[in-house]
Parts: structure tokens; sequence; C-alpha cells
């Protein structure tokens, strides 16, 4: 594995560490946004991966460890977390989905979407463009008409 960085100017990302064997090989591991990353001698029996130290000057140097283990551990904490929120229930109807008032509802009456079942099938980048709202905005919806909520 060698850290390879995508450039900012042509693609909205961060500092990853990604397999030699690009394109052949598509795995990769983000990093810290900010900080010297120095690859130490020290080697992770589980991953064969160089640990990682982050340096930020005046700051304490963050021992990151094996990167590989770190990020199975930062998301089995994320879905520690996320099983803590509360769940909220399916909608009833398409005004009690968040963001939908009485005219949202009316687009989306007239573009043939009356029920939450038929927002949860519609192909949401055609209904974005009938109604004249964001995809995302549309996926969000759907997501909650299949009564969880997620990061869309």
């Amino acid at each position: 594995m060698r850290k390879r960085t995508y450039d900012p100017a042509f693609e909205e990302g961060g500092r990853f560490i990604g397999c030699n064997n690009y394109p052949n090989c598509t795995f990769s591991l983000p990093l810290p946004k900010s900080g010297q990353i120095i690859v130490t001698d020290k080697s992770c029996e589980a991953h064969g991966m160089h640990h990682i130290r982050i340096i930020n000057q005046g700051k304490r140097a963050w021992d990151l460890g094996c990167p590989q283990c770190n990020f199975i551990e930062w998301q089995k904490t994320q879905q520690q977390e996320q099983a803590l929120q509360p769940k909220k229930e399916r909608p009833k109807s398409i005004k009690d989905l968040e963001g939908v008032g009485k005219a949202t509802a009316g687009k989306l009456e007239e573009a043939g979407i009356t029920s939450i079942e038929a927002l949860a099938e519609a192909d949401p980048i055609e209904l974005a463009k009938i109604i004249k709202i964001s995809v995302k905005k549309v996926k969000n919806w759907q997501v909650s008409c299949n009564g969880t909520v997620e990061d869309v």
C-alpha cells in the first residue's frame, strides 16, 4: 500500500491510502485532512499494513496505528451511534414528510404522486425534474417513506 491523494482541483476528495495496483485494485482508506503523515516500521499482524502517525504542528502526535484496524473501529463506533438514534416512524401521508408543505404536496399530486408508496417507487431523477426540486431531497423523502432514516 502507498499513500495517494486526489488533486482537489479535479475532484472533491481528501487524502487516503490506496492500493498500489490501481485501477485493478480499488481498496482505499481515508486519512485525516491535515498533518504530516509518517509511515512507521511497525506493521499490523492482521492486515500487514504499516502503522501511521500523524503530526500536526503545535499538537501531540497522533498514533493512528494500522489504518485498516483504525477504520474498522471507526465504522463500529458509527454503527453503534446510529443504533442509539431513535428510528423515525414511516409517514402516513405525503404531507407528513419533513419539508413537504401545501405547495409541494400539490406539485407531487400533479405529478401523479398521491401516496407514500407511489413516492417510494418513483424515479427520483424524473420526479425531481417534474416538480423542480433537488434529486437529493426526493431521495431523502424516499428513504423516509421506507421507514428508516439514513444518509443519502
